[in-house]
């Protein structure tokens, strides 16, 4: 048997009812046992796409995640300037790349071929996080 726990946000296993994790003290008022509907649907079950834990009534749910905060110019800027950065595909890292290969004497050709690598990965994280309308 499970219970879910409003207050905890979260499941509590039966065991610790009677484990001393939980003593009669500290057992949380307000946690239900769960139906077998509830505890196949719930318990150590991803959420669906868009979906979170929350609770109806006392009882768990899946309840819609909170719309994403609207996206400020400066919110903007760190995103970009993280997404430049990434060292797996951030667009300073192709930069990085034609600066090395010129001072190790590659060819020019080699140079400008990470040169736009780097241009074009910059191009797109820009249409990515395009500035916030104001």
């Amino acid at each position: 048997m499970t219970y879910y726990s409003e207050s905890l946000g979260g499941f509590i296993p039966e065991s610790w009812k009677t484990d001393g994790t939980y003593t009669d003290e500290t057992w949380p008022a307000d946690a239900v046992l769960l139906t077998e509907g509830e505890r196949s649907q719930f318990w150590r079950q991803p959420a669906p796409e868009g979906k979170t834990l929350g609770s109806v009534n006392g009882r768990p749910a899946w309840i819609d995640l909170p719309a994403p905060p609207a996206m400020t110019r400066e919110r903007v800027e760190i995103e970009r300037l993280r997404a430049y950065a990434d060292p797996v595909n951030g667009s300073d890292r192709y930069f990085a790349e034609a600066v090395r290969l010129q001072a190790m004497g590659a060819t020019q050709a080699e140079v400008d071929a990470a040169s736009s690598f780097g241009t074009s990965r910059y191009q797109q994280i820009q249409s990515e996080l395009p500035w916030p309308a104001e």
